[in-house]
């Protein structure tokens, strides 16, 4: 007779339905574990071996997208060694943002200091970051 598997609309599954099934899930699932590992020390790497200064917050730059929605970036101007340097952070909305004038910390990396990120939850996680670093 064999296991009877039924979906959540009631559909009945024949067992190499379900198989299919488990198995996408499970690559899938591998997928989004090692993306998320390979994310994780990506980000301790840029804190552990970084150069820290204060940055401060010199501009939200507006930028529009194809929906005419708007997201602000935090522009952040720092100093290493007598020499200014000038980023810009992750989009957002304003109530996630600092606000100009704000004091930041930026890390980057002694042979890279115009290469510098803002040490926030959404410049070292934010997923569309990745293309920028």
């Amino acid at each position: 007779m064999g296991v009877r598997i039924r979906t959540s609309r009631g559909r009945e599954l024949n067992p190499k339905q379900a198989k299919s099934g488990a198995w996408f899930f499970i690559v899938v699932g591998t997928i989004a574990v090692l993306f998320a590992i390979g994310w994780g020390v990506r980000s301790f790497r840029l804190q552990a071996g970084a150069n820290r200064t204060t940055g401060t917050v010199v501009e939200l730059r507006e930028k529009r997208d194809s929906d005419n929605e708007i997201t602000w970036y935090p522009v952040v101007e720092y100093e290493v060694d007598g020499k200014k340097y000038r980023i810009e952070g992750v989009g957002s909305i304003p109530t996630w943002l600092p606000r100009v004038r704000d004091n930041v910390e930026v890390l980057y990396k002694a042979d890279q200091p115009a290469d510098g990120h803002l040490n926030t939850f959404l410049d070292r996680w934010a997923i569309l970051y990745m293309a920028h670093t």
